[in-house]
């Protein structure tokens, strides 16, 4: 399956990230990576209580050792740093 970074790969430079969220295509390891992406588009996964996972999809506005702020088109939306399954950063909307 082609990836959005395959389909794009001269816009990923410009998004000026760290180089190895770069090598690993917009996977983010780590809070101290992902507090490098702030005011990226970025995609969060978290794991629900009742199983299953919810995404936030948005702008990364705030990291802190307790949660993430992800801004959506619905709002601002916080994510518990324990409940977070996988975050990526995303290519901004065209």
């Amino acid at each position: 399956m082609e990836d959005t970074w395959d389909r794009c790969p001269s816009r990923v430079p410009e998004l000026a990230l760290p180089a190895a969220v770069v090598a690993r295509r917009g996977r983010v390891d780590g809070l101290s990576e992902l507090a490098a992406c702030l005011g990226h588009r970025v995609t969060v996964r978290r794991r629900l209580a009742e199983g299953g996972y919810s995404d936030a999809l948005g702008e990364l506005v705030s990291v802190d050792s307790g949660a993430v702020i992800v801004r959506t088109r619905r709002g601002e939306v916080s994510v518990p740093v324990a409940e977070i399954a996988i975050a990526r950063v995303v290519l901004p909307r065209n």
